[in-house]
């Protein structure tokens, strides 16, 4: 009998262990599908029922609309006592820092400040609480704890950009917006289409957010809203009057909130001829609807079609994710 123990081979080195990053992401439960497949779509893990992610993957999250914040992992243990501990025993030296805390537990009764000061007295450096060069998180949650170094943040965008000065009762609310652009995973400097952009919402969050943008809309007061929101604005962007049935050209992502109305029938004649179009201009389109059309897309070449719901008050959008 042969055997051979390989890991013992004096000159196979061990495998270097994968860095691993955190992410937390906002909470909220009505939209908890949608923030699940944000994180997904930049880190390739969900985050658990506290809102927290682990995963090797490092991702700029600056444009995303539910996940705040990604941070290299430098120590992590089963509590605050060890994770102090490690801290310390690990060595961890940063100059002018500042811990920012996210206590997810109600085990722990120490104050935010306290949880701070604990762990910065473990590292070798000083504090710099006003302007800190290094910004660290500090995570603790029912069984787990951890400290690391804050690469990403996200800026809240939609916030300014949800003050435009012209909108519709029908427009997007602008985080959604921001959020179905990230679900393409096509990040930036892509070219956009937003095939139906009435008053620019879409195309307002790609702007910012760095994409290359393009609007069409059939009605001419629409279309110069859009231009007047991205000029308030002083983001770029190309706007046309168009039957969103019969554009032509090449993008590489494709973002839209369909018209809908009362007529479900009238709609679905519609949404047939716009999709038929739809699958010539991009091979990632992501579009909300006021029902599921999944079958549509099928129908017209989209090979997987993912489903999201979107509640809101008094009905539910669903969001959907389609790829050639």
């Amino acid at each position: 009998m042969i055997s051979a123990v390989f890991n013992s081979s004096p000159w196979i080195s061990p495998k270097p262990r994968a860095m691993k990053y955190i992410y937390l992401t906002a909470r909220s439960e009505p939209e908890r599908a949608l923030i699940e497949a944000e994180l997904l779509s930049f880190a390739g893990v969900r985050p658990d029922e506290k809102g927290v992610g682990i995963s090797e993957v490092k991702t700029d999250i600056s444009n995303a609309a539910y996940v705040k914040v990604g941070a290299e992992i430098l120590a992590e243990a089963p509590d605050l006592d060890g994770l102090e501990a490690e801290v310390a025993s690990k060595g961890i030296e940063a100059e002018g820092f500042a811990i920012r805390v996210e206590r997810l537990t109600e085990n722990l009764k120490l104050r935010s400040t306290e949880i701070a000061a604990r762990l910065a007295d473990a590292i070798r450096g000083r504090p710099n609480l006003s302007d800190p060069k290094v910004k660290l998180l500090a995570v603790l949650t029912d069984d787990r704890a951890y400290l690391g170094r804050i690469f990403s943040e996200y800026t809240k965008g939609w916030l300014r950009l949800s003050k435009k000065p012209y909108t519709t009762s029908s427009s997007l609310p602008h985080r959604l917006a921001r959020l179905m652009i990230n679900l393409s995973g096509v990040r930036p400097p892509a070219k956009l289409v937003d095939p139906c952009c009435g008053a620019g919402t879409i195309l307002l969050e790609g702007a910012d957010m760095g994409y290359e943008v393009t609007g069409y809309d059939i009605n001419y007061k629409m279309c110069q809203a859009s231009r007047k929101n991205l000029s308030y604005f002083g983001l770029k962007g190309e706007v046309i009057q168009a039957d969103a049935r019969f554009i032509e050209g090449e993008f590489d992502l494709l973002v839209t909130d369909l018209p809908y109305g009362r007529n479900m029938a009238a709609d679905e004649r519609l949404y047939d001829e716009l999709i038929s179009n739809f699958v010539n201009l991009s091979p990632v389109a992501v579009i909300v609807t006021a029902r599921d059309i999944s079958e549509l897309f099928i129908k017209h070449g989209y090979r997987s079609v993912d489903v999201l719901p979107s509640p809101k008050s008094w009905f539910t959008r669903y969001i959907h994710v389609a790829r050639l």
